[in-house]
């Protein structure tokens, strides 16, 4: 007999069904919080708005990148490029793709990052540069339909837009970050995380957020490693960024500020606001979209 048989041997029967219980309600909650929507329900939710989109999965390398993105592409109009964070999935943006002013003044086109949703979820890429790549594969050939491109990227995707941006900046117009998770110096590290990381409870944490986990334990050193090229960045970027923010702190924004070139770069400051504000308060968060359109000549004629 080994010790652990052992130990359940002498252990009282109350202690083994209520320690059974915990583990099947972890490893349900494991299963089921994979915070993404099927293709089915995207397009039923869009259909019962009357709204045209298309789901495509792009190849890149030996992986598979889901995107959906509004139908057709107006070629006369600016187009929005949705990143999430981490973790997260292309549904972040829903209210956003489904705003009825938005769509009428943009295209726009939203994925699920590597490593989420229905873009192998649960095998993280955990580089920048990596994440930053696969993107512009994905988004290029709508750069090319779009007279005007916009980047948004929120949380953890506010850094890799402006890494697409550093790397290719020549079809990209404006960056908007959405509470970027930015300075090395200010990465905050959850409970969480570690039973992500532990063998032992890993397999009990939900795929995202063992991605997310797996891009944390390295994001400082990434963000180390970009940090001097930041002043490089020649698109222009609007940074936004709550003082109440418990998740991402608000001193992001000073990095960027003191990081990024002053000329070309804006920031905005949410009195009060958290980190989750692009969900629970897309209005704001459509709101610096639309301005940062009209500063470039588009709005609504309505």
């Amino acid at each position: 007999m080994n010790s652990i048989e052992e130990l359940l041997l002498h252990m009282p029967i109350k202690i083994i069904l209520i320690s059974s219980l915990i583990l099947l309600i972890l490893f349900t909650i494991s299963s089921c919080l994979n915070f993404r929507t099927s293709d089915k329900k995207f397009l039923k939710k869009f259909a019962e708005e009357k709204i045209g989109v298309k789901i495509a999965y792009h190849p890149f390398e030996d992986k598979q990148i889901r995107l959906i993105h509004s139908y057709p592409i107006d070629n006369t109009k600016p187009t929005i490029f949705y990143v999430h964070g981490a973790p997260g999935s292309n549904d972040n943006y829903l209210k956003l793709m489904k705003d009825v002013e938005l769509n009428k003044i943009s295209n726009w086109v939203s994925v699920d990052r590597l490593g989420y949703g229905y873009s192998e979820i649960g095998k993280a890429v955990t580089s920048i540069t990596q994440q930053s790549k696969s993107l512009l594969t994905v988004f290029e050939p709508y750069f090319e339909q779009s007279p005007f491109v916009l980047l948004l990227g929120w949380s953890y995707g506010g850094p890799i837009v402006s890494k697409m941006a550093l790397d290719n900046p020549n079809p990209m117009d404006h960056v908007i970050m959405l509470a970027p998770a930015i300075d090395p110096e200010s990465e905050k590290y959850f409970f969480m995380g570690k039973l992500a990381q532990w063998f032992l409870t890993r397999w009990l944490v939900p795929k995202p957020f063992r991605v997310a986990q797996d891009e944390k334990v390295v994001h400082v050193e990434e963000l180390d490693s970009i940090k001097p090229n930041w002043k490089n960045l020649k698109v222009p970027v609007t940074n936004v960024h709550g003082n109440s923010d418990g998740i991402v702190p608000y001193e992001n924004l000073n990095f960027v500020n003191q990081y990024f070139p002053k000329e070309t770069t804006k920031s905005i400051t949410l009195k009060g606001m958290g980190h989750l504000f692009p969900i629970s308060q897309p209005e704001v968060a459509k709101q610096i979209i639309l301005d940062v359109l009209e500063e470039y000549g588009y709005k609504n004629q309505d």
